[in-house]
């Protein structure tokens, strides 16, 4: 396969994610996550509410995205990510981005 991860689109996952999921982050960013059953990893991009206009939102989600498609990123395997960026992520700079989302991501193993 030609990547670790999938990106999470079903509803009723998406809503079982939030629900039952496990919360870490700081302002800037957070995770929620849930183990699910498969050997893949399925990540959900998306901004938190500080965000208001489409701009800064798809702005988030390209940025998300492309810390994910990181070649030195260890993805966790088996587990269902939902990363909410806000306002603040997308003023920080690319290495401090990259350095908020891996310490997270670290995380989720741990717990």
């Amino acid at each position: 396969m030609v990547n670790q991860w999938v990106t999470l689109s079903d509803k009723k996952l998406i809503k079982d994610v939030f629900q039952k999921g496990i919360r870490i982050g700081s302002k800037a960013l957070s995770i929620c996550f849930k183990k699910n059953s498969l050997t893949q990893t399925r990540y959900l991009f998306c901004s938190d509410r500080t965000t208001k206009t489409a701009v800064y939102r798809n702005r988030v989600k390209r940025i998300l995205r492309a810390l994910v498609r990181e070649k030195d990123l260890k993805h966790p395997s088996g587990y269902d990510i939902a990363i909410l960026g806000g306002k603040e992520f997308v003023n920080k700079d690319f290495s401090e981005r990259k350095k908020i989302l891996f310490s997270l991501l670290k995380n989720v193993t741990i717990k």
